[in-house]
């Protein structure tokens, strides 16, 4: 028995990081909505932490996906999945670092569970959050990106052609697109 076989098939780091920031920021988000609607004021310190070091992590995992982007093999259905996950996840991280930076700042986080303005940024990034990450389901599950599946899948369709080390399987280049 192989141990971490799962870890051994991933073609990049970047599955290893988006968990992070997403379960943090819904967590910090959460908690600080909670707050507002019951006066919870006991989770601001949790929900504070939670949303900085969300928001920390997102930076990983903009970074891990900008550099996964180009080490996996895909076609136009991912490329068109990967550029939106891509423009999403990048405002996600510069809203969450923004609020998480101001919360880092703040001295006092017991009123900014009532700071609408601050509560209408942080609904807005959830949202974008939420859509983002559905974008990167959608490449992996739907469109099986970064997996050997579709490899396999592509290589079939190809007549069972075994392409040479380096040749991507299907090279986005030859579909026209630019990155």
């Amino acid at each position: 028995m192989n141990i971490l076989e799962g870890l051994q098939a991933v073609p990049n780091v970047h599955p290893l990081f988006v968990h992070f920031p997403i379960a943090l920021l819904m967590i910090g988000g959460v908690l600080f909505f909670a707050c507002y609607f019951f006066d919870m004021r006991e989770m601001l310190i949790t929900a504070k932490w939670n949303l900085i070091l969300g928001s920390l992590a997102s930076v990983a995992a903009v970074i891990t996906g900008l550099i996964a982007a180009s080490t996996i093999p895909h076609n136009q259905e991912i490329h068109e999945a990967m550029t939106i996950h891509r423009n999403f996840m990048i405002v996600v991280a510069l809203l969450s670092l923004s609020l998480g930076g101001y919360l880092y700042l703040k001295k006092e986080v017991f009123a900014m569970h009532k700071n609408l303005i601050f509560l209408g940024c942080l609904a807005l990034m959830l949202g974008l959050l939420t859509v983002g990450a559905d974008f990167g389901g959608k490449m992996v599950f739907k469109y099986g990106a970064g997996t050997e599946l579709f490899k396999k899948v592509n290589q079939e369709s190809e007549g069972g052609h075994d392409h040479e080390q380096g040749e991507e399987a299907t090279s986005h280049e030859s579909h026209g697109h630019d990155h």
